[in-house]
C-alpha cells in the first residue's frame, strides 16, 4: 500500500512538473510588440516652409489632423492589430499630391485611395512601416492663341485700325 502511495506522489509531481514546464514555455508574448508601428514622410521639392495638412481617421470615425513640411517625418506611431487607418492629405493651394510610396510593410496592408492611403495592422511586428506623400507644384497655363488665332487677332486689330483712321478722315 505504502508504494501505491509512493508511485501515487511521483505521477503527481511528474504530471505537475511537465505540466508547469508547458506553462512557463507557451508564454511567446514577452518580447513581441502588439501593435503595428507607422509613419508618415514629406517631400515636396521647393515647398520651403510651406505646410501639408494630413487628414487621419480609424475605423471607428475618429479622427486627427498631422503638419508636415518638405523633408519632413513624423515621430511614429502604432496601429493596433485589425484597426484601419485611413490617411488624406489635403495639398496647400498650388501643390498637388504627386504619388504615395510606401516601404517596409511586414505585417501592414496599404491600399491607395483618392488622395492618400488606407492603413491596415494584420501582424504586428518591429518594422516601422513608413509611407512618403510626393507634391509637386500645379502647372498653370499661360493662355496663347494658334497661328490661326493669330491672323484673325491682326485682321481685327487691322479693321479697327482702319476705321479709327476712316473716322479721323472724315471729320478734318
Amino acid at each position: 500500500m505504502m508504494a501505491r502511495s509512493r508511485i501515487f506522489i511521483r505521477l503527481i509531481l511528474f504530471v505537475f512538473v511537465i505540466s508547469g514546464g508547458f506553462l512557463l514555455t507557451a508564454d511567446t508574448s514577452h518580447g513581441q510588440r502588439e501593435e503595428c508601428p507607422f509613419s508618415l514622410a514629406k517631400v515636396a521639392p521647393g515647398a520651403g516652409d510651406l505646410q501639408f495638412l494630413f487628414l487621419v481617421t480609424d475605423s471607428q470615425g475618429r479622427g486627427g489632423a498631422d503638419v508636415l513640411k518638405d523633408g519632413e517625418k513624423t515621430e511614429g506611431g502604432t496601429i493596433e492589430p485589425g484597426d484601419i487607418f485611413k490617411i488624406v492629405e489635403e495639398p496647400p493651394e498650388g501643390w498637388f499630391l504627386d504619388h504615395v510610396d510606401c516601404e517596409d510593410l511586414d505585417g501592414v496592408i496599404v491600399e491607395y485611395i483618392p488622395g492618400g492611403v488606407s492603413v491596415e495592422c494584420v501582424d504586428p511586428g518591429e518594422t516601422v512601416a513608413t509611407c512618403t506623400f510626393f507634391n509637386a507644384p500645379t502647372v498653370r497655363n499661360i493662355p496663347t492663341l494658334s497661328q490661326w488665332g493669330l491672323v484673325a487677332a491682326a485682321v481685327g486689330l487691322g479693321l479697327i485700325g482702319f476705321i479709327a483712321y476712316r473716322r479721323r478722315a472724315v471729320k478734318a
